[in-house]
């Protein structure tokens, strides 16, 4: 296992869970500026060309089945709670929500599993990355240079709507475009750069200071949301850049950490189970949020800020009274709760197969 991007996967997961409780933890390297990009590098730099039948045999296993199995989960559990009167999102159970919109929609349309659009966009970018790397027949530069292009592209499409080139569909190859280059760059690391690149603080200052200039003379908000293709500065570059240095950042931080961060400490364990970070985080988030009703409802806590119809339909809601505290429940919600249902699954699994070699 290379120790080096499984630490980089864990701080990746953890700055998610962060953006997601809407915390300023990071204002110099802003979580919305990099961190989906930085998980493409990650897949990118583990890319290996093999034959199609069993590439494509991997992402069904690996990515496709677990998707699909927890949008269906969340879509029953979610209508579920509807029919009692627990929640109100608004969803539709059908053919298109539960197989295809994962995949080519807006996202995993049952609110819990939001984040699991970044998977269905995942698996879209590695088929397109292998199509093209067996077409280009793995020239770098030519490689290099469609990825560019596609991303460029992608801001384009972002600039005038994602919906007026083919709706959903439009979003789609949108989030595709934007991230090749950068599931391309974590190739090219790999392969390439990552023997030149050890620790510094001359780096970390460096990147520092490029964050600095472009946060005070170009734009004060270079953050944006790929899941909706939303650029709020409208300046080309700055994506890209803010993208890079984000990433550098961090691979210069897990450069760092590798060899003082063993493989079954907490970071190492974090970065095994990214997946179900992703997948599950937002559904702890409202587990808390319903812990703290019954807190309230109990006359436990007052919770005067608490608000019933936002918990009722609004996913993104949080308690914002006690902050910073409160932020930090719902990030330690967020990566402990499915962290422990991993570790109890583990558990059990290795209990299983020692019962079934004992037979």
């Amino acid at each position: 296992m290379n120790n080096k991007m499984n630490i980089l996967k864990a701080i990746g997961i953890i700055t998610v869970v962060i953006g997601h409780t809407w915390s300023n933890v990071f204002a110099w390297f802003p979580t919305y500026s990099f961190h989906m990009a930085l998980f493409m590098f990650i897949s990118g730099y583990f890319f290996k060309y093999t034959d199609a039948l069993s590439f494509i045999k991997k992402k069904i296993q690996h990515l496709l089945i677990p998707l699909l199995l927890w949008n269906i989960f969340y879509g029953l559990f979610v209508q579920l709670l509807i029919n009692y009167g627990v929640v109100k999102f608004n969803i539709s159970l059908s053919v298109y929500s539960l197989f295809l919109e994962p995949i080519i929609g807006v996202g995993c349309p049952f609110y819990f599993n939001l984040p699991g659009w970044f998977v269905g966009t995942l698996l879209l970018v590695q088929i397109v990355y292998y199509s093209i790397y067996k077409c280009l027949n793995n020239k770098q530069m030519i490689c290099g240079g469609v990825m560019v292009v596609a991303h460029f592209i992608a801001l384009w499409i972002g600039y005038h709507n994602y919906q007026n080139f083919g709706a959903n569909f439009g979003l789609a190859i949108g989030r595709v475009f934007y991230f090749l280059i950068f599931y391309h760059l974590g190739y090219l690391y790999n392969k390439y750069f990552e023997k030149y690149d050890a620790f510094s603080f001359n780096k970390i200052i460096f990147l520092a200071i490029i964050n600095g200039i472009i946060l005070g003379f170009v734009n004060n908000n270079i953050t944006a949301n790929i899941h909706l293709l939303d650029f709020p500065t409208h300046k080309q570059l700055l994506p890209l850049i803010v993208g890079c240095t984000g990433i550098w950042f961090y691979v210069l931080i897990a450069e760092l950490l590798k060899d003082k961060v063993k493989e079954n400490e907490l970071l190492s364990y974090i970065g095994k189970n990214t997946f179900s970070i992703m997948m599950h985080h937002q559904f702890f988030f409202w587990l808390f949020n319903t812990f703290l009703l019954l807190l309230k409802k109990f006359h436990i806590l007052a919770l005067n800020t608490f608000n019933y119809d936002k918990y009722q339909t609004d996913i993104y809601f949080r308690i914002t009274a006690h902050y910073p505290a409160s932020d930090l429940f719902y990030i330690l919600c967020g990566v402990f709760g499915p962290l422990i249902c991993c570790y109890i699954y583990d558990s059990l699994k290795i209990k299983y197969l020692n019962f079934l070699r004992t037979k």
